[in-house]
């Protein structure tokens, strides 16, 4: 066993935790209850269900280009390598990492699956689907980067349909992975950071859905980055031979256990008749070049993108864990039963991890299936609820190919009752991916038809299974010969606001779905029928159309309601020309009520610029900030769709803003706040419980969490820029008294307090406002009312308690106690000493939980402080006088979230205004290359909005303290 000596930086990628979809989780995502997904286990309580056992593991190096048949050896110049460093370094940290072995080969009359999924965060599930057949073999990875020396429990739990199953492990980055054996183990790269657990599942994983939940606790980070299953099933098809090859290779050039080439080798006799499929898994791989062959012929030049693509899930490139198949045409394979073969290679990224190379020597072959048949399709705008004879409707049929191949030249059909009634060619099918495939059908007599959809009818294509290509529906069809319906109820009556882009349409959108629920057509294309509309008893519009039997469809009114009240009523066919069975439920009535709100949107935490950048393709996407009315309870995201063009994400209702869109890779996304506050995730609904209130200013931002890169202390800060909200306005309709608390230790903040107030009265009214010290704050108070806290953390108890836990309340500034200095936990910088600060962060302390309380949508806390009550005291000045440049983040060349400010005139950030100040604001000014101001409003002394010579005068006559000069900086 070597040991090696640990050199690799702690500094290595994490992606981003789990965003909105989850917020905090409930329920296993397996439908597994909590107790099935508890933890079990304790780093300090003893061993949990699973230890680990052993494989010998090794350090190697191919010598001269030869295979490794038996056993490993050692290059000489790896063996000096070691004894260098060992003289050199301590401490020594143990290995655990292995060649890539074949763990199990065969010939089998099946397939080999593999499956997974990239990770978020430190709760990950991941589905898999397994195919049918007879399990012989499966085995799960899962990976977890740790961050640096640091140990931790991975918690992993497996449902396959019926049950639950728990491994539990502690990991240990000294492990040497002597007890590593068939059942499981892990491996960590060169003792450090990065984990690789496998574990046998051959007796627990089922056919068809599976899912794997893992939970990491202890780590510094623990990020679970993918999960993988791979899998070994006979299912009496066509014969294949394949290979498992699996292990731990460190490949690259920075790191004392790390090889820049790597070869695993597949013994065994190959079918040269046939083309082959190997599938390769990579940790910690991104867009720098590396490279892979297979027998000498190049598959990739960059490999581990840190992207893939299996049966169960696809994602881009930048995702740190790769899945991928490649195709081996036949004329690669070597009949030689030693010589077949796959190279990893890395000169260029500096830690790259190869794990797992299948190879399956066995033709690619597509296979069609039929995966859904839709009857109930959208045609010419009626949506058919009920199928009625005599009727022409839309049918659509999904195929997908499940193949490891493209299939080409291939026919749909449709039948009725064996009949054929529709043939469709289809030029491609892309593996892995579906087509929707429409016929047009009339049936001419009431009853029940089988409708059958068949992919590759004529057997064109030579697919995997032949048996799986048709799919048949049953379909009733009712008698066409009773009377139309007109059916209306309040419900069928919606408000939205109206579209003007980047501009206030005070319109609103009446929706009104109109339903025929009779077995005769209600009017025609000739003879239509009215849509009458009625706002506060007046008959404002009319609108004709025509609905097939049992069929809907909806008619839209745009009108100008003022804000205030309204009473809306609908009739249908108000002149009785459609004869129907009943005319009692055509008319239907519906209040609302039109606000005035404010909505607007900026990026990167308050940004209000235009955005010229990778989000956009580098186009210009200009922000908007809109007063307009809206019908009460709109959604957050149908009142911004009101403003911009909104485009769906991968997993929100917005992906896209104006052409701003969000980013997996850089993990930029859309939020919305309302009054400060963030919008609560809801799974399901998403942002839709939020309804908009009268007053409300709703603020869409495109960001990434702060500490992104190191979950799970992520979160997102809350907008200053809004101010005064959530002050004025609350939160959902519910407003809560504010308190301002001043240290008490000094008196003169009392007059500070009293100026905040006294602001805050031109909008809020005196009585929802008192001024307390620490010491007289009630509980009360401290647990019910929004909180402004002056003083610096030394001064004021209440702000040192919400720092203690500022990642949890969600504050992007915190005093380091350690240190002394107030730090940026965007960036991780210290600020300088003449910082001052506003922000805002939730209030804990009306929660028993403090975990992740920032997500709270309630009372919050706005903190004005500094390091000294000097820089405390300028801090809050930007609540007396400055209230209106909070508003515009990006004039002060800062974040419209959060302030860090100087004192006026202070451009170097030292807390003092001296010679050095003025030296640098000349030098500024006269654009001296490496010169930057620690503040642009500090350097406008002259508070014209400009910065140039005359307020370096303005400033070198201060300094020199020439009467009557005096700074004044931009206020409101």
């Amino acid at each position: 066993m070597m040991h090696l000596l640990r050199l690799e930086s702690a500094g290595k990628r994490v992606k981003r935790r789990c965003r909105g979809m989850v917020e905090k989780r409930k329920m296993g995502e397996n439908g597994c209850p909590l107790q099935c997904l508890d933890r079990g286990a304790n780093p300090r309580g003893g061993e949990a269900r699973g230890e680990t056992f052993g494989y010998p593991l090794f350090v190697m190096e191919k010598l001269g280009g030869e295979k490794m048949k038996k056993g490993y050896m050692m290059a000489p110049i790896v063996i000096l390598a070691v004894l260098v460093l060992a003289a050199f370094s301590t401490p020594a940290s143990a290995l655990a990492i292995k060649e890539l072995n074949t763990t199990i080969n065969g010939t089998i009359a099946g397939d080999v699956y593999v499956g997974g999924g990239e990770g978020d965060g430190t709760t990950y599930t991941q589905n898999f689907s397994v195919p049918n057949g007879t399990i012989l073999w499966a085995r799960l990875y899962v990976h977890v980067w740790a961050s640096g020396q640091s140990n931790g429990w991975l918690n992993i739990t497996f449902y396959n349909g019926t049950g639950c199953t728990q491994n539990n492990q502690y990991l240990s980055f000294n492990y040497d992975g002597s007890n590593n054996n068939e059942t499981q183990g892990y491996y960590v790269g060169c003792g450090y950071g990065t984990y690789w657990k496998y574990w046998n599942v051959t007796d627990i994983v089922n056919n068809g859905y599976n899912n794997v939940t893992a939970s990491t606790s202890g780590f510094d980070v623990g990020e679970v980055n993918g999960i993988a299953l791979v899998t070994v099933y006979e299912d009496g098809g066509e014969q294949a031979t394949y290979w498992v090859n699996d292990g731990y290779v460190h490949l690259g050039t920075a790191y004392s256990c790390a090889v820049t080439s790597n070869t695993t080798w597949f013994n065994g006799t190959v079918n040269k008749a046939q083309n082959a499929t190997l599938w390769t898994i990579y940790l910690t791989g991104d867009s720098v070049s590396d490279y892979l062959y297979f027998n000498g012929h190049e598959l990739s030049s960059n490999a581990a993108d840190g992207g893939g693509s299996t049966p169960d899930k696809t994602w881009s490139a930048e995702q740190y864990f790769d899945i991928d198949s490649w195709h081996i045409d036949k004329n690669w394979l070597d009949p030689n039963p030693s010589t077949n073969n796959v190279t990893f290679g890395n000169v260029s990224e500096s830690s790259l991890r190869a794990v797992v190379a299948v190879l399956i020597n066995r033709e690619p072959k597509p296979d069609l299936n039929v995966t859904k048949i839709e009857t109930l399709v959208e045609r010419e705008g009626m949506m058919p609820f009920e199928l009625v004879a005599n009727h022409t409707y839309t049918i659509t049929a999904t195929i997908k190919n499940k193949g490891t191949a493209n299939a080409t030249d291939f026919n749909v059909t449709m039948h009725e009752n064996g009949a054929l009634r529709n043939d469709t060619y289809i030029p491609i099918l892309v593996k892995g991916e579906e087509g929707v495939v429409q016929f047009n059908w009339t049936p001419n007599a009431t009853g029940t038809y089988a409708l059958t959809v068949t992919a590759d009818a004529y057997n064109d294509a030579i697919e995997k299974d032949e048996t799986n290509n048709a799919s048949t529906k049953n379909v009733a069809v009712l008698d066409d010969t009773g009377p139309a319906d007109l059916v209306i109820h309040p419900d069928d009556i919606t408000f939205l606001p109206a579209y003007g882009w980047h501009t206030a349409n005070n319109n609103t959108k009446i929706i009104v779905k109109v339903t025929n629920s009779g077995t005769a057509d209600a009017g025609n294309t000739s003879i239509p029928f009215k849509v009458q509309l009625i706002v506060d008893g007046s008959t404002v519009e009319n609108k004709t159309t025509w609905l097939m039997a049992k069929s809907y469809r909806y008619v839209t009114f745009e009108r100008y309601l003022a804000a205030g009240s309204h009473t809306v009523e609908v009739r249908l066919d108000p002149d009785g020309n459609v004869t129907e069975s009943s005319t009692t439920n055509n008319n239907a009535v519906k209040s609302l009520k039109v606000v005035s709100c404010r909505i607007l949107d900026t990026h990167h935490y308050g940004d209000i610029s235009s955005y010229t950048g990778p989000l956009s393709g580098n186009s210009p996407v200009n922000m908007f900030d809109v007063t307009k009315l809206a019908p009460e309870n709109t959604t957050v995201v149908d009142l911004l769709k009101s403003v911009a063009q909104v485009e769906l994400g991968g997993s929100t209702p917005v992906g896209s803003v104006d052409g701003l869109e969000e980013n997996d890779t850089t993990h930029y996304y859309w939020y919305p706040f309302v009054n400060g506050i963030p919008v609560y995730w809801v799974p399901g609904s998403n942002w839709s419980k939020y309804q908009l209130q009268g007053g409300d200013v709703v603020h869409w931002d495109i960001l990434r969490y702060v500490n992104t890169k190191k979950a799970p202390t992520d979160f997102k800060p809350r907008p200053i820029m809004d101010y005064p909200e959530p002050f004025l306005h609350g939160y959902n309709g519910t407003v809560w008294n504010i308190t301002i608390v001043y240290p008490s230790g000094d008196g003169s903040y009392y007059d500070i307090a009293d100026r905040i107030k006294d602001k805050l009265n031109d909008t809020v009214p005196d009585a929802r406002i008192n001024i307390r010290t620490n010491a007289t704050l009630t509980d009360t108070e401290k647990q019910n009312n929004h909180l402004i806290l002056l003083g610096t953390p030394t001064e004021n108890n209440i702000t040192a308690d919400v720092n203690a836990n500022h990642t949890e309340v969600g504050m992007p500034v915190y005093y380091n106690t350690s240190t002394g200095n107030f730090v940026d936990d965007s960036t991780d910088e210290s600020l300088g000493e003449g910082a001052v600060i506003v922000e805002a962060c939730d209030n804990p302390f009306n929660n028993a939980n403090i975990n992740d309380t920032w997500k709270d949508e309630n009372q919050t806390i706005w903190i004005a402080t500094g390091k000294t009550s000097e820089f405390a005291k300028e801090a809050a000045e930007w609540l007396i006088n400055r209230t209106c440049l909070l508003k515009k983040g990006s004039e002060l060349d800062d974040k419209g979230f959060w302030l860090v400010q100087f004192k006026c005139g202070d451009v170097t950030g030292d807390g003092n205004i001296l010679m050095n100040d003025f030296t640098r604001l000349q030098w500024y000014v006269g654009k001296i290359p490496g010169y930057t101001l620690a503040s642009k409003w500090a350097g406008d002394v002259t508070g014209d909005g400009n910065i140039l010579m005359n307020d370096v005068t303005r400033l070198q006559w201060y300094v020199g303290k020439i009467p009557g000069t005096n700074l004044n900086c931009k206020s409101c």
